[in-house]
């Protein structure tokens, strides 16, 4: 992302914060970022977890549906992997083109429809009620459809693709990454954090002298009416 001295930054949907924890030596001096989230204790922790002595950060519980800020102010809008949540994906757009610069860029990362495709069929064979991530939620905006929802808002959509896949071959690593979603409340995986030790065992089964070979499908949308 190309930003620079004087540039007004958006994040929407941010969560923790934990793309600016990840890349602060990588935001130039004078960049104004406004972290926001609809969730005020996602907020709170974003708060924690920056490092702002420059006062760089600032923090605002903000709906993508319903941005409250003014129109034309931000150089700058990026909505990683949070699109796919809203209840309106067009009144969002419809938002973010608002209080974008005519000439600012917006940022959109969201994933495959096979995303994680493999875990999905594994998690839901130990137990059928399991919502896992990426369970079809994405459905509204992913990579596959995703350019063909930004074209009424935006002249330009570059599409950036990552297409990998990942070889898992330890049970206790996989079991930390599937219930690491245990406070997410788009998802239910309940059935397995109340067995713990039945779903580690399962999973050490499965990849028993082996591994998973897991789908890794995701990509950016870069987005400008210039």
């Amino acid at each position: 992302m190309d930003v620079r001295a004087g540039h007004r930054v958006l994040e929407l949907g941010a969560g923790n914060g934990e793309m600016w924890v990840k890349n602060a030596e990588r935001v130039p001096f004078g960049v104004s970022v406004l972290v926001s989230d609809v969730s005020e204790d996602f907020l709170n922790q974003a708060r924690e977890r920056i490092n702002n002595q420059t006062s760089q950060y600032s923090f605002k519980v903000i709906d993508i549906q319903n941005i409250t800020c003014s129109a034309g102010f931000f150089d700058r809008i990026l909505a990683n992997t949070m699109l796919y949540h809203s209840d309106n994906v067009e009144a969002a757009l419809s938002e973010v083109v608002r209080v974008l610069k005519p000439e600012g860029y917006f940022y959109a990362t969201t994933s495959g429809l096979d995303h994680l495709q493999e875990l999905k069929e594994l998690v839901l064979e130990f137990d059928s009620d399991v919502v896992f991530p990426l369970n079809g939620a994405n459905k509204k905006f992913c990579l596959e459809n995703g350019e063909t929802i930004l074209q009424p808002f935006f002249k330009n959509i570059e599409c950036v693709k990552y297409i990998n896949s990942l070889r898992i071959n330890n049970a206790d690593y996989l079991y930390e990454f599937i219930t690491s979603f245990k406070k997410d409340k788009n998802y239910n995986i309940k059935p397995i954090i109340e067995n713990p030790t039945t779903f580690l065992n399962y999973l050490k089964s499965k990849i028993k002298n082996t591994y998973i070979e897991v789908t890794k499908s995701s990509c950016l949308f870069i987005n400008s009416n210039t």
